[in-house]
């Protein structure tokens, strides 16, 4: 099963393979360029799952708009879980069970100190810090970034600008 990407950029093909380089070097992907694509290896995140996305990227040009259409066909794809963290959720999950029915079960009044801290420890060590990046922000990337300026020719100026 393969999923397709795609974005609608409003830059040259160039300044495009150039926007994907700089990208795929700040995302930690691995990007082998090839005529006016390449290969790409995406790292992705979905919370406690983690993939790596790898497949053709392709630019187009658009005879209907200006710009050029940007694709990416993701072919395999390796996904992993990180169960250490689910563990800890799991956990933090039985304590917070815990911590809210010592009211209506007597006998897990001393097990309840415990049941929160648990609970606030899968918070803080896991919860807080699920993160998702996944191809969608990759292009929105890509199309934010700006070529290197030595590519450009600029060589002076406000970096802002």
């Amino acid at each position: 099963m393969s999923l397709e990407y795609e974005k609608q950029l409003d830059k040259s093909l160039d300044d495009i393979l150039a926007s994907v380089s700089d990208a795929a070097e700040s995302w930690g992907a691995i990007w082998e360029p090839e005529g006016s694509g390449g290969i790409l290896r995406l790292p992705v995140s979905h919370g406690l799952r983690q993939s790596l996305l790898e497949g053709p990227l392709s630019v187009e040009k658009d005879p209907a708009r200006p710009g050029s259409t940007l694709r990416f066909l993701a072919e395999r794809t390796q996904t992993k879980i990180n169960w250490a963290a689910s563990l800890v959720l799991l956990l933090g999950a039985v304590g917070g069970v815990v911590a809210m029915l010592w009211p209506f079960f007597p006998n897990l009044l001393r097990l309840a100190p415990a049941g929160i801290v648990l609970a606030i420890a899968a918070w803080l060590l896991v919860a807080s810090r699920l993160r998702t990046a996944d191809v969608d922000d990759f292009l929105r990337l890509v199309a934010e970034s700006r070529p290197n300026q030595a590519q450009t020719g600029i060589l002076d100026g406000d970096p802002l600008l």
